[in-house]
């Protein structure tokens, strides 16, 4: 292909994304693995920095609709985020555990996905979901992440063969994630320790996941740390740029 022809190297951020491009004949030897690194730089940003770019609707929104305590879907709303998914879990832990769940669905849908959005939440409200129905600052995303106890990402089998900034993101938080079992976003978790994963489109089991990570706080913590312990061990800002930089540096004296 022409990208193993005329490249000297192929960055990728996921080992399955390797071993996805040698099965195109991309030489191995090019392909070199370093992961998605961390958003430290967001928990230096305070959430009142620029708020004068949100209208008064957008901020009594942000300030006063959120529960205390939820789970968090953050993204696009589109049908390969099996938010859809989501929603049927979301009925069935409502069913068991009542008021003490709460979920906020912080996004909005890419353009030519309306229908699929408006369909999702028509109908009957559930009481447990908070939505925030529009784009979100980066000024916003450290109060909505760190108020949050866990983040879901039930990604569906349509979902491109792509890593999630998401995951990243809720470590950095020092947030657990329940994930798809889908490569590459399961490569990041490590189940039982930084996240819990379930089966793609099983929304009874993600249920089972999201009850597991709501009653038992402790649990819920103890991921969070180890998630960002690992963040901190593979995948920080440092340790990717000097892997990042020892590529660079073989290049040069090879080129010698």
């Amino acid at each position: 292909t022409l990208l193993s022809k005329y490249s000297n190297a192929v960055i990728v951020h996921a080992q399955s994304l390797k071993r996805k491009l040698v099965t195109k004949k991309v030489d191995r030897n090019k392909i070199h693995v370093i992961p998605h690194f961390d958003y430290n730089y967001l928990l230096k940003t305070s959430s009142k920095h620029g708020q004068s770019l949100l209208d008064n609707s957008h901020h009594d929104q942000f300030q006063n609709d959120l529960p205390q305590d939820y789970a968090l879907f953050f993204g696009y709303v589109v049908p390969w985020k099996g938010v859809d998914i989501l929603m049927e879990a979301v009925k069935l832990v409502s069913n068991q555990i009542g008021e003490k769940f709460n979920i906020v669905i912080a996004g909005t849908h890419y353009y030519g996905y309306e229908s699929y959005f408006n369909n999702l939440f028509k109908g009957d409200k559930n009481e447990h979901i908070h939505m925030i129905n529009r784009y979100i600052h980066s000024f916003e995303i450290p109060e909505i992440i760190k108020n949050s106890s866990f983040l879901i990402l039930p990604y569906t089998k349509d979902f491109q063969h792509s890593v999630s900034g998401v995951i990243p993101l809720a470590y950095t938080f020092s947030k657990p994630v329940i994930v798809s079992d889908l490569e590459p976003l399961a490569e990041y978790v490590e189940n039982g320790k930084t996240g819990l994963i379930f089966q793609p489109g099983d929304s009874v089991q993600l249920a089972d996941c999201i009850i597991e990570l709501t009653k038992n706080k402790d649990l819920c913590n103890i991921m969070g740390h180890n998630a960002n312990q690992k963040l901190m061990k593979e995948m920080s800002l440092e340790t990717c740029s000097r892997m990042i930089n020892i590529l660079y540096h073989n290049f040069e004296d090879s080129a010698h």
